[in-house]
């Protein structure tokens, strides 16, 4: 009788082992990720207006180039898997002020090693940390904490989303050109090919309301969707809890809510969630190349 509790206690060992080992090799990998080669320098121009440092990626031969940054937005763009921009508090008076330029390269192997879009998303984001460490000496912390996120739910009436019918694109296969491929934003609406909940609530998050969009419609499976709204989407939330004052039609079209349900059979409404905020509690001018 007592060598069942030890069996059980050893397969659940042997079970979860292999994820933890998992788990620890990627934090490893991130720790030691850095750039091979970094050039930053004071932007002779200033700041670059409008630029969005969270979405940043690689360029071609793992090259990663920007001019006018501050150091608010390389610090969204090393924490965007974490954090979206309200929860980021805290850093030196400077640094939504001063600008750099970066020119930074990654090494041939780790770039290789990054084969998918969500590898090299992820490897950029750990090189931009140890960059942040490495020469702003960015010290932070997290605080747990709740937020309003926009809920993705199904409306009234039922989804109108239609099924895709793309045999060799799946829920969890990689992003390619007719795979997982969605685009839009602010003022032009959605256009998406094969793609799942996930990937709308992605783009309505990134692209339209820099906010935290929660995928809570319980749709599985992957979908075509062609969705147009023309109203500016920051204007209408003046209100933001349901029912929503900016739902109205206008002169303009629809705006993102409007379009959302009539169209997509999908609704965002105002829900509490929990988050992590980050908090900058100190960094330091860096030294100039």
């Amino acid at each position: 009788m007592l060598v069942r509790p030890f069996v059980v206690s050893l397969l659940l060992l042997l079970t979860l082992t292999p994820l933890r080992i998992a788990m620890r090799a990627e934090a490893v990998e991130g720790l030691r990720a850095r750039f091979e080669v970094v050039s930053l320098r004071v932007a002779s121009t200033g700041a670059t207006r409008g630029l969005t440092g969270r979405l940043l990626q690689f360029r071609p031969g793992g090259r990663f180039t920007v001019s006018g940054i501050t150091l608010r937005q390389p610090v969204l763009l090393a924490y965007r898997s974490e954090i979206m921009p309200s929860e980021l508090s805290g850093g030196p008076d400077w640094w939504i002020r001063e600008a750099y330029d970066i020119n930074a390269r990654a090494d041939d192997e780790s770039f290789g090693r990054a084969v998918t879009s969500p590898d090299r998303s992820k490897l950029l984001e750990w090189m931009v940390q140890s960059l942040l460490e490495d020469r702003f000496h960015v010290r932070l912390r997290r605080e747990p904490s709740e937020a309003n996120v926009w809920a993705l739910t199904v409306a009234n009436g039922g989804s109108k989303l239609s099924r895709a019918t793309n045999p060799a694109c799946a829920p969890d296969d990689l992003p390619g050109p007719h795979c997982h491929a969605v685009s839009g934003g602010v003022n032009q609406g959605m256009v998406g090919e094969n793609v799942t909940v996930a990937d709308i609530a992605r783009l309505l998050q990134e692209a339209v309301f820099v906010e935290r969009v929660v995928d809570r419609t319980g749709l599985a499976g992957v979908f075509n969707v062609n969705v147009k709204w023309a109203r500016n989407t920051f204007l209408a939330r003046a209100d933001t809890n349901p029912p929503n004052s900016g739902e109205a039609q206008s002169e303009d079209g629809p705006d993102v809510f409007t379009a959302l349900r009539e169209q997509a059979g999908l609704r965002l409404e105002r829900q509490k969630a929990p988050v992590a905020r980050l908090v900058i509690e100190s960094a330091d001018h860096p030294v100039s190349d």
